[in-house]
């Protein structure tokens, strides 16, 4: 999956870091990221890159390189472009595509909270954690991760595939949905299930988990088991298509950035 990266460690804990000569900069602008491609290799400019001195914000490090927001124009990186975070996702450097997502995901973070939604005084960096706070009514904010389930519903040898109205997804999927205040993941999967559906499952049993900086969200797969009536109603205002398929027909899933295509495929040859 696209969170895969190793032999490349990850690490997100917050440090008070000040940027250096060799650290990359991420400027961002409605969720995308300026990069420049050489070799299909992804550059971001480093802060020796500069004259001037920026404003900086640490993100995250991939083994010892630290990538810092910059909340400054980006000057004379004419040779760079935006690139949003779909097309990210199809770059074949993952562990640099990886660094870059995270960084957008993070970066939006900060750039919506500047000032506090309680009293509007401007937010300032904790030194500790991340963590933003407002020095006027002391009001803390975090980042928010989204919690969201992905789930496989499975009769037998064949498994509900579903597609979405929305036409940036051109694959078919598995019936997914967010958590709601007040409710377990299973709360979550029989809801979501009947909702976009119309089934009853038993058996839920957890699969795996993947960050998805896109939606700022946590995804957990689970795989459950048809319980009764096996005829689908489709939620027509989420779903342009939901039929059982047998896995003998399903297409094997090349790209396996996803968890629904990994979740998919080890149905197929697995279960």
């Amino acid at each position: 999956m696209i969170q895969d990266i190793n032999p490349h460690k990850y690490n997100i804990t917050y440090q008070n870091y000040k940027a250096g000569k060799e650290d990359f900069i991420c400027f961002i602008n409605e969720r995308e990221i300026l990069i420049k491609l050489v070799d299909n290799k992804i550059h971001l400019p480093k802060l020796k890159d500069f004259d001037e001195e920026l404003n900086t914000i640490y993100l995250i490090s991939i083994d010892d390189k630290r990538f810092f927001l910059s909340l400054d124009d980006a000057k004379g990186l004419n040779d760079y472009q935006y690139i949003n975070m779909k097309d990210l996702m199809l770059l074949e450097e993952k562990w640099m595509a990886y660094a870059c997502l995270v960084a957008i995901s993070i970066s939006d973070w900060y750039l919506n909270n500047i000032y506090c939604s309680k009293c509007g005084n401007k937010n300032v960096l904790d030194e500790k954690e991340r963590m933003l706070k407002c020095p006027s009514c002391h009001k803390q904010v975090y980042p928010r991760i989204n919690p969201c389930v992905i789930v496989g519903i499975i009769d037998k040898d064949e498994i509900v595939l579903t597609r979405s109205i929305n036409h940036e997804y051109v694959n078919s999927g598995l019936v997914s949905g967010f958590c709601e205040y007040g409710e377990t993941l299973e709360e979550t999967i029989i809801r979501e299930v009947k909702e976009e559906v119309g089934l009853n499952v038993k058996n839920i049993r957890y699969y795996k988990s993947q960050p998805w900086p896109r939606t700022d969200a946590l995804l957990m797969g689970f795989y459950c088991e048809l319980d009764g009536n096996k005829t689908i109603i489709r939620q027509e205002s989420e779903l342009s298509e939901a039929i059982w398929v047998n896995k003998k027909d399903i297409t094997e899933r090349k790209n396996l950035n996803s968890l629904t295509a990994e979740m998919i495929n080890n149905f197929k040859f697995n279960m």
